[in-house]
């Protein structure tokens, strides 16, 4: 007797005609670290006919579950297909936006929804030019923000949900904490200066001297 069929990692296909309003609260109620992919709205057939829009889901449950236990969840969202088994996780999640299909529509990673805990980073390996673009990321937030301290970097990305920002930045500890240290160290060094010439570094206006 054959084994039932068992994958912690299935794909369900959601449509905005047939899923309840909630969908995705009822889709948090389940607990299963998911991933959601912007409104597939612009997909075309091979006969250039358009397709139903669509949101692509990824579940990945923490140990092996059937096809049964994932069909009770289609059926909560109203997704009408069969739950899908998925092999390649990493290869999945790249597929919510068509990141690998260049002939495809092409959707924004940054419009992937993550639910119940997932991170992109358990189930992925970024390549060397997306860790690259990653670290472009963090360092313009760094900027952008005037962090000046490793811990604030790290507390303002927790308390904004961009766990997998504080996955690599935890990664790249030494490269994230030496930037900012140089970088506040450039900023005192810069005020001293404009000090030094007699000018006040908050507005640049010329600081008027006692005559001796």
């Amino acid at each position: 007797m054959s084994k039932p069929l068992k994958s912690r990692t299935w794909a369900l296909v959601v449509y905005p005609d047939s899923a309840p309003e909630d969908w995705r609260d009822k889709l948090r109620k389940q607990g299963v670290p998911a991933a959601i992919s912007p409104l597939h709205d612009r997909d075309v057939r091979a006969d250039g006919t358009a397709k139903k829009p669509h949101w692509h889901v990824l579940l990945c449950w923490a140990g092996p579950t059937t096809p049964k236990v994932v069909a009770s969840v289609a059926e909560a969202l109203g997704a009408p297909t069969s739950p899908e088994l998925v092999r390649q996780v990493r290869g999945y999640y790249r597929y919510l936006v068509h990141a690998d299909d260049p002939d495809k529509a092409q959707y924004d990673a940054l419009d992937v929804q993550h639910l119940c805990g997932f991170n992109p980073s358990d189930y992925t390996e970024l390549t060397r030019s997306e860790l690259d673009a990653k670290l472009d990321q963090i360092e313009d937030y760094i900027a952008a923000s005037d962090i000046i301290e490793y811990w604030q970097l790290m507390l303002r990305l927790r308390e904004e949900g961009q766990q997998e920002l504080r996955h690599i930045a935890r990664r790249h500890t030494i490269h994230i904490a030496k930037l900012i240290e140089s970088r506040r160290h450039h900023e005192q060094a810069q005020k001293a200066a404009a000090l030094a010439a007699g000018v006040d570094p908050e507005t640049g206006e010329v600081i008027e001297r006692p005559e001796a």
